[in-house]
């Protein structure tokens, strides 16, 4: 017996794609083509539900410093069980942006952030605010490019921390 898998293109992530089908105790037999007989129980295990985020465009970074951002709040809502979406034709209930800016002294440099969460009616449900401080190791005036990951990886966490509680699932 043959089967046929069609995918459709959605403009979801891959990262939507995942987390779903992570919630899904029958994909892994599927994908493996391994099935339990009829006579035995299904193997129950507690799920949480997934919850939709907009990820609407972050002001401040440049493109690369962004997009940088984008990953690591991708891996963090991961981990809550948040799906970001970064496709502006996908609706849902919540969405999140940000806004940043970066100052130093030639040494030490601070990331201040600012990153709204909003309803589905553009309404803010909660603002988050934070910075993060850093060795820039030169006094280079693009402070943007000293910015070390460690950094970036802390405010995506702090930020969907926060999130998760908001995020309607």
């Amino acid at each position: 017996m043959s089967y046929t898998v069609r995918y459709a293109h959605s403009g979801l992530s891959l990262s939507v794609m995942a987390v779903l089908l992570a919630g899904c105790s029958a994909t892994s037999e599927l994908l493996s083509g391994s099935f339990a007989p009829e006579t035995q129980q299904p193997k129950m295990r507690a799920t949480r539900s997934v919850a939709m985020v907009s990820l609407q465009p972050i002001i401040g970074p440049p493109p690369a410093v962004a997009e940088q951002i984008v990953k690591m709040l991708d891996a963090s809502a991961q981990r809550e069980q948040i799906a970001l979406v970064v496709d502006p034709a996908v609706k849902s209930p919540t969405a999140l942006t940000g806004y940043m800016v970066t100052q130093g002294d030639g040494k030490t440099a601070k990331l201040s952030f600012v990153w709204d969460v909003l309803g589905a009616d553009g309404t803010r449900i909660e603002r988050l605010t934070g910075e993060e401080v850093f060795p820039t190791g030169t006094a280079s005036p693009d402070i943007w490019a000293s910015l070390p990951p460690s950094t970036l990886q802390s405010m995506a966490d702090k930020v969907v921390g926060a999130l998760a509680p908001k995020a309607t699932r």
